[in-house]
Parts: C-alpha cells; structure tokens; sequence
C-alpha cells in the first residue's frame, strides 16, 4: 500500500512546512426563545433554565441556505485532506510548501463560489422565512428573523498562512554558552518533532469515526450490501498513506489494514460469509484505536 516516496524526515521536512489557520464561520440557526421558555417555567413552576426553549429558524436541507453550508464543509474537508492538524493550534494545519498554492486555490475558488451562492438566498429568503413561518405557527411571533443580508454576512471562511513550525529561530539564543544554547536547541527540536509526530495521528481519529460507525451499524443489523462503504476504506487508506509525512511503520501498517478492510466485493459476497468477510473491518477498527491509545500513552495522555 505504501505509495509516497516523500523521505524528508525530521528537521528536514519540518523546514519544508508552513502552517495554515482555517476559519469557518456560518449564522447560528437555532435560536434560543426567551418568552417561551419563561412561559413555561411559569406554567409549570420551575425556572426558565429548566426549559430553555430553542428552535431552528430556518431549515438548512436541500435549500439555498444548505447549498451555502455544505460549500464551507467541502472546502473545510478538501484542505484537511493536504495537511495534518497542529496539535497545539486548534484549526491549525502544517501544509508541505509544495501544496501551498493548491490550498489558496481551494479557498480562492470557494470564496468565489460563496459570492454567487449567497445572491442565491437572498434571493430565496422571503421564501424561506415564509416557509418557516408557516410551519412554526404561532411559536412564529417568539423569533427573531434576521434580514437576508444580515444572515449571509456570516457565512464566511478565512485562510491565514503562518511560519513554518520551525524551532527556535535563528539568533535567539546568541550570546548563551555552547552548552546552553546546545540543550535549549536539542529541547526545542526535540518539542516541534514530537508534535509532528503526534499530528500524523490526526487523521487515524477521523477515520476511527467514520468505522465505528460502519461497525455500529453492522451490529445493529444494518448489513449493508452497497459497495461504496468499503470502497472508501480504500480511499482513506490512500489518503493516510499520503498523509504519512514521516513515513512512520506504524501508520504504514495501518494504512494496508484500512486498505484491506475495503478490499471487499461486499456486492457478490454470499450472505452467509459476510460477517467473516467484515471481521476485516473490525480489525481495522481495532488496530486503529490500539494505535491511539498506545500513542496517548506516549505523550502521557
């Protein structure tokens, strides 16, 4: 399975990584009701922290608003897939230099796509909210709409590149002995690379997810004979396997077991041998979070 012939290892590939901040920003489409929620606690004689009374305002499925959101997700995703997350940084992601412009790229063409897309609410707003109204009825009056422009305003994204996670920069430590600034350096490298290695774990939580939820699933006797679950297997696989930077043995293996788990015609499969032909995915499964919890161990976690 192992395909990236990337051999930067250490200080070497930290020198070729900046870091880039994502930021994702949409209206909050539930909202909290106030006057309901004191009605009833009168009603019912207890607080209005006992009620809290929320709706959705508007829906956000197979409509303008929708269309809108998944753009932000996909964008989201599609630059996830080139990076690896900083574990100190929360939606922070160290991208090799060699995919910077295809990052700006994806975040280019999505801020351009959302320009479009938020006339189309706007458009469709009178609509919505009259959609809406309608269905809530009387709880109607409790809500506060916000106007068309007001609501596309927030949806947005941001893209903010950063340095590379270098260790201390050069000419910070002159002037210390030799023997100082030896160890400080040897601590701070020592700190970057660990954080490098912990973030190529990144992407092995999101897959667990996504197969305990196949898993699940399955035991809940939803035996899925679609092929398409176990063809993306294959594809996470590879997509690991790229992301393996350091060409850790550990992820490498984990990469050929996530592999093997979609190498399954699940489709022409009897159905009398189908749970044994998922135990492969099972055992990806477990192989998968031994490997988090082995690597939780490690930082102490």
């Amino acid at each position: 399975m192992t395909t990236n012939n990337n051999t930067h290892g250490g200080i070497d590939l930290i020198n070729s990584l900046v870091q880039a901040a994502l930021e994702t920003h949409k209206y909050p489409l539930h909202q909290k009701l106030q006057q309901v929620s004191e009605d009833a606690a009168a009603k019912y004689q207890t607080t209005a922290a006992e009620i809290r009374s929320m709706t959705t305002i508007i829906e956000n499925k197979g409509n303008e608003v929708g269309a809108m959101g998944a753009r932000i997700e996909l964008w989201r995703t599609a630059t996830k897939d080139l990076g690896l997350p900083n574990p100190t940084v929360k939606g922070s992601l160290y991208i090799q230099r060699k995919d910077i412009k295809e990052v700006q790229q994806l975040f280019d063409d999505c801020e351009a796509d959302l320009v479009a897309m938020k006339k189309n609410v706007v458009k469709a707003w009178p609509a919505l909210v009259q959609e809406a109204k309608t269905r809530k009825a009387k709880l109607a009056q409790f809500i506060e709409w916000p106007s068309a422009n007001e609501f596309v305003s927030k949806y947005s994204i941001g893209l903010r590149w950063m340095a590379q996670p270098m260790a201390i920069p050069e000419g910070v430590l002159s002037g210390l002995s030799a023997e100082v600034r030896a160890e400080a350096e040897a601590k701070s490298n020592a700190y970057v690379n660990a954080n490098l290695r912990q973030a190529h774990y990144g992407p092995v939580k999101d897959l667990v997810g996504s197969i305990t939820k196949l898993v699940e699933d399955w035991d809940k006797g939803k035996k899925r004979v679609r092929q398409e679950p176990y063809d993306a297997l294959k594809e996470a696989a590879k997509k690991l396997d790229d992301l393996n930077w350091l060409r850790l043995p550990e992820l490498a293996a984990l990469s050929d077991v996530l592999d093997n788990a979609g190498n399954i015609d699940m489709v022409n499969t009897p159905k009398d041998e189908r749970d044994k032909a998922f135990d492969k995915v099972r055992t990806a499964k477990q192989k998968m979070e031994d490997a988090i919890a082995k690597q939780n161990a490690a930082l102490g976690i």
